[in-house]
């Protein structure tokens, strides 16, 4: 398994207002970071 250190993580989210109201998504999706922190 492949692990990757937080600065590589984090440079994978980015925030854009014309994407889910601003909130943090991963980069190039949409998808909300927040609905990937509250999966379980």
């Amino acid at each position: 398994m492949h692990t990757q250190n937080n600065n590589e993580l984090l440079q994978r989210i980015t925030v854009r207002a014309d994407v889910f109201g601003g909130k943090p998504i991963i980069r190039d999706m949409r998808i909300s970071v927040e609905l990937i922190l509250n999966v379980r």
